[in-house]
């Protein structure tokens, strides 16, 4: 089972969140990867060796909702994403 595995049998909705974050690229110190979409492939690789099923979707879901809470930073400049935890319920 792969990450692509998984989100290709993924219901719209999610594919869709995580199409847009593939468009959304955060401050490179905190995130050093190419966007949002790539920072949750990364984490869920990471989850799918424990065969959690619970660890994996958590890692595929844990900044779903980041495009939908994104805004400029004004002291950095970089997209920032307050409550997005939060907008995923």
């Amino acid at each position: 089972m792969t990450f692509h595995d998984i989100i290709k049998d993924a219901p719209p909705v999610i594919q869709r969140k995580l199409e847009q974050l593939k468009f959304l690229r955060e401050r490179p110190d905190f995130h050093p990867e190419p966007s949002a979409f790539h920072h949750i492939q990364i984490v869920t690789d990471r989850l799918i060796p424990t065969g959690n099923p619970n660890l994996i979707m958590a890692g595929i879901l844990h900044d779903i909702c980041k495009f939908d809470t994104v805004r400029e930073n004004p002291k950095t400049g970089f997209p920032t994403s307050p409550g997005h935890d939060d907008a995923a319920f």
